[in-house]
């Protein structure tokens, strides 16, 4: 079964775990300092059309407490365009919600971005060059949800 997991933020990636084991991951594409919205859809809309995954998830986020209006604005504006994207690459995926607690828990990792990408370094040995930086945390994440929904979706 292919799945695939995504870190919806604007730092945030796109992580596919195919039936025969093998993996990709993307992260959002930017232009400046703003994600280049056009790339993003492009990029992603085609590597979910290709894979065809039979289960999403996106890490159900929110909010956080003292966040600005506009950026929690944006941030509904990312989660909402991601969402849409998988609608349109894989109409008949069954799309799943997990909470960033949960997925972490079961999958033994804490909030700690780089306890979760040396986690995903190790779960995922070819993908490290992809998995280096610390800007790469975001695939990083995505492929340990992608790996969670295998595992417990």
């Amino acid at each position: 079964m292919t799945v695939a997991g995504i870190d919806p933020g604007q730092t945030g990636g796109l992580g596919i775990i195919y039936a025969d084991g093998s993996t990709m991951c993307l992260d959002v594409p930017f232009a400046g300092k703003a994600p280049d919205w056009q790339k993003w859809a492009r990029s992603w809309w085609f590597a979910l059309s290709e894979a065809q995954p039979e289960d999403i998830a996106i890490e159900s986020v929110s909010a956080m407490p003292k966040q600005g209006v506009s950026s929690t604005f944006k941030f509904g504006e990312t989660l909402g365009f991601v969402h849409g994207i998988c609608l349109l690459a894989c109409p008949n995926a069954v799309i799943h919600w997990p909470s960033p607690a949960l997925w972490k828990r079961k999958m033994g990792v804490s909030s700690d971005k780089k306890e979760t990408s040396a986690e995903a370094r190790r779960l995922f040995p070819k993908m490290t060059s992809d998995l280096a930086r610390v800007k790469d945390n975001g695939k990083a994440e995505a492929l340990l949800i992608a790996l969670y929904l295998k595992k417990f979706g």
